[in-house]
């Protein structure tokens, strides 16, 4: 989870089974190992002001599995600076991207971001849906801001990914929401 301090980050127990849960700002100072040599590593960043406990304090998490590094960009609530920009540079395949403005990173720094991570793959989150309670925009201004980009839509709430079928340029993979 992107913080344990804020309940709309921290929903462990809608995942099916037994998850092992980690607070990604448990994991800034130092990388977590989990098992199988998984290791997450967290980014802190904010929603709102830069104060440590804060509700709004969180971390974009970054974590390899099976080959394939992935970012969750938490609930960063401002354009990510030089020094988020760099722990991630080169070292994002997937990144799931706060794709609503609204609360979040406005649309144009996402747009910077993009360009200074480099992902293999965008997965578009934290967009406009019909049972979400919070005011933020609707897919289509992100996927509108990158018209020409490859966009596949798999028709399912998952992807099945390894190093060898990442896409060779960016390409923005839209989801089915599970709770639509």
């Amino acid at each position: 989870m992107s913080s344990a301090l804020d309940e709309a980050h921290s929903c462990w127990e809608a995942v099916p089974g037994s998850p092992r849960v980690l607070n990604a700002l448990d994991a800034v100072s130092e990388p977590w190992a989990l098992a199988d040599g998984v290791e997450v590593t967290g980014i802190a960043a904010m929603e709102g002001e830069d104060r440590p406990d804060d509700p709004k304090a969180n971390a974009l998490y970054l974590l390899t599995l099976d080959g394939v590094r992935i970012c969750h960009m938490g609930d960063v609530g401002r354009p990510l600076t030089e020094a988020q920009l760099a722990s991630l540079r080169g070292r994002v395949d997937v990144l799931l991207a706060l794709a609503g403005g609204g609360q979040t990173i406005p649309l144009p720094a996402l747009d910077l971001a993009l360009d200074a991570i480099e992902p293999r793959l965008v997965v578009p989150m934290h967009y406009q849906l019909p049972r979400l309670r919070y005011s933020v925009g609707p897919l289509d201004d992100f996927l509108e801001r990158h018209e020409g980009e490859p966009v596949i839509r798999p028709g399912r709430p998952s992807l099945d990914l390894s190093p060898a079928t990442l896409p060779a340029r960016r390409t923005i993979a839209v989801l089915e929401p599970l709770l639509g």
